[in-house]
């Protein structure tokens, strides 16, 4: 063929219908094969030449049984189908199934008789695999998000119930001051269903005195700073209370402050507890003064009648008869005096311990001693556990070693006297206090004014402690055996050295 036709218009067109990327055909009206293009060729596995002139079912006897009623329908009608589908297999890729798009267009000549069928088949494999992929993924997305809808529902349902659990207001308010989430404590507080709640302004829920109250921390907690406050807010609804608050700051995930939680307490109750707690705790001490006041008077009312009042009615009385020489009665008076004086030491219960006591004793004892020509050996260390002397039972202990004291003057005829304090070192820890002289004679059972041995005896009854007179070689002693675990506890007042 010359260059001039193979460049022609329809030279042209012919080898865009060999060539076109689409299968193309001509039919008759007996449905042979006039035309068809290469690209469909291959696809039916055959040569064009092998197409021209043979009926489609005898090139595609499967393909045929699908579309030949189709075809013998738009030659029998006159009607093109458009956008008809097929999926099958074909010659050229043999069990794959593959789908086609095509269209039938009938061919008619001038007085409108269909002689042929114009075929135009399209490969949109490709295309119905991407959609069924496309499909599938849909669906399974549709399924994840079935799913996660679910268990965020749960997820929300548990908080909820988790929120409605607790004894407390839990809320959260959005940028615009408005609550976008309410336990059902907010029902209670409020009395209106939590739905009426979402959505609305805090102002308008708490009323514009309550919200004024607590404005600077709602406005600070969406400027980003955690609050934490507890003050009186004047509710509209249910009056004044007084709780205690904490809103913390909600973030987007680019760090951007969206709202705040709010947990709010109402502590009213436990404040007005605390206040009736206060008022107990002051009446209990108010009592709890004067009874240690009443003790006071009583213990001094005791000592002065067991002590100072025994030495001045004895002395009274020695006056009385002539029998008393002057020295006598300084002496009695000096005991007295000296009585008086460690009496006095004890009421200082805040400010000085045994210890400090034993030291004042010493500095009454020493002159008391030389008067009488004894020499006063001073034997107590340092013990820590000398502090734990309740006030009373230091007395006691002072009274034992002065009244020990005493009789070794009056009765013993010694010229020194031991005063030692220590710990025994057994399974009962004991503070063991020695009175030891180097006298002779037995201990006085009783001494004027109602004082001595038994005397010592009822004070150490009172002490829970043991009082033991054992001869020395030379002398005398006295034990005061007093067990630590007893130290500090308050016994029942017992007047001593009353018959």
């Amino acid at each position: 063929m010359p260059d001039s036709d193979q460049t022609s218009p329809l030279a042209q067109l012919e080898r865009l219908y060999l060539d076109a990327p689409i299968g193309l055909c001509y039919l008759d009206a007996d449905l042979r094969f006039v035309h068809i293009n290469e690209w469909l060729a291959s696809i039916n596995g055959l040569p064009v030449a092998e197409h021209i002139g043979r009926k489609i079912a005898a090139v595609l006897p499967d393909v045929a049984a699908r579309i030949e009623s189709q075809l013998r329908g738009v030659i029998e009608t006159g009607m093109p189908l458009v956008q008809g589908r097929v999926d099958a297999e074909t010659p050229a890729r043999p069990g794959e199934v593959r789908h086609y798009l095509h269209n039938y267009q009938p061919d008619k000549n001038e007085d409108g008789a269909v002689i042929g069928i114009r075929i135009a088949v399209q490969d949109i494999t490709i295309r119905v695999r991407a959609e069924e992929a496309l499909r599938r993924a849909r669906d399974e997305f549709e399924e994840r998000v079935k799913e996660r809808t679910v268990e965020l529902t749960a997820s929300e349902a548990r908080l909820r119930l988790m929120a409605d659990s607790l004894p407390v207001l839990i809320s959260y308010v959005d940028l615009d001051q408005r609550f976008r989430f309410n336990n059902i404590r907010y029902e209670e507080w409020f009395g209106r269903p939590r739905e009426e709640i979402e959505g609305e302004h805090i102002r308008d829920l708490l009323g514009s005195a309550a919200y004024q109250a607590i404005r600077p921390y709602v406005e600070g907690a969406l400027a980003d700073r955690p609050q934490a406050f507890e003050q009186e807010v004047p509710f509209t609804h249910g009056g004044t209370r007084h709780v205690r608050a904490n809103y913390i700051p909600d973030h987007d995930p680019d760090g951007k402050v969206v709202g705040f939680y709010a947990l709010v307490v109402d502590v009213s109750e436990s404040k007005r507890a605390d206040a009736e707690h206060r008022q107990v705790v002051a009446e209990s001490f108010r009592l709890e003064g004067q009874q240690l006041l009443l003790k006071q008077r009583e213990r001094i009312m005791r000592e002065m009648h067991d002590g100072l009042g025994g030495q001045l009615v004895s002395l009274l009385s020695m006056v009385q008869r002539g029998h008393a020489t002057v020295d006598e009665v300084t002496d009695a008076l000096r005991r007295a005096l000296d009585d008086m004086r460690i009496m006095i030491d004890t009421l200082e219960t805040t400010e000085i311990g045994f210890q400090e006591q034993l030291g004042k004793l010493r500095a009454r004892l020493e002159p008391l001693l030389r008067r009488n020509g004894l020499r006063l050996k001073w034997q107590i260390a340092d013990l820590a556990v000398l502090d734990a002397f309740e006030p009373e039972q230091s007395l006691h202990a002072l009274r034992i070693i002065q009244e020990a004291v005493t009789n070794v003057i009056q009765h013993a005829g010694a010229t020194q006297v031991t005063i030692q304090v220590s710990i025994i070192d057994s399974d009962d820890e004991t503070v063991e206090i020695e009175i030891r002289d180097n006298g002779i004679g037995p201990m006085t059972v009783t001494a004027p004014g109602g004082r001595g041995v038994r005397n010592m005896k009822a004070r150490a009854d009172e002490l829970g402690a043991e009082l033991r007179l054992e001869s020395a070689d030379p002398g005398r002693r006295v034990l005061l055996l007093i067990p630590v675990r007893m130290l500090g506890k308050t016994r029942p007042v017992v007047a001593a050295g009353r018959a």
